[in-house]
């Protein structure tokens, strides 16, 4: 997997984690998808994410053969771990400003939010088809 291996990118969406979905079956494992404006953009548990000006939205489609080897039973375990690894990559490059990350998927700097990020699931057919990972940074 090559992340950006396929960037899929146009000036308005109505929400990149909704519109990397409607192309799982076909955009490659690593694809971007990057819209200067959303119509719609949401955080956990149903939140509002305001998009303000010249805040960076992306998406990433990820498609690893390797969740079809994991049991069943031990999946939420697995992705608790990917979310953290995900989190933990993306902190890594922003320390150097003071960044620090605000479990689970919140990065912040003197106490203020500066990103966000929200894994979700895809399911079809009883099976993890992939996962898809929305950031936003301001």
């Amino acid at each position: 997997m090559v992340i950006g291996s396929k960037v899929y990118k146009k000036d308005r969406c109505v929400n990149s984690i909704d519109w990397a979905r409607a192309n799982i079956e076909t955009a490659t494992d690593g694809s971007l998808f990057i819209a200067e404006t959303h119509e719609i953009t949401r955080g956990r548990q149903g939140r509002i994410w305001e998009q303000a000006e010249g805040q960076l939205l992306l998406t990433i489609l990820l498609k690893p053969k390797v969740i079809d080897e994991i049991p069943e039973e031990e999946l939420p375990v697995r992705l608790n771990q990917l979310n953290m690894a995900l989190a933990l990559g993306i902190v890594e490059p922003l320390k150097q400003y003071g960044a620090i990350i605000k479990w689970p998927n919140d990065f912040s700097i003197d106490g203020k939010k500066i990103a966000g990020m929200l894994m979700e699931v895809v399911w079809q057919d009883g099976k993890v088809s992939g996962l898809i990972l929305g950031l936003g940074l301001n």
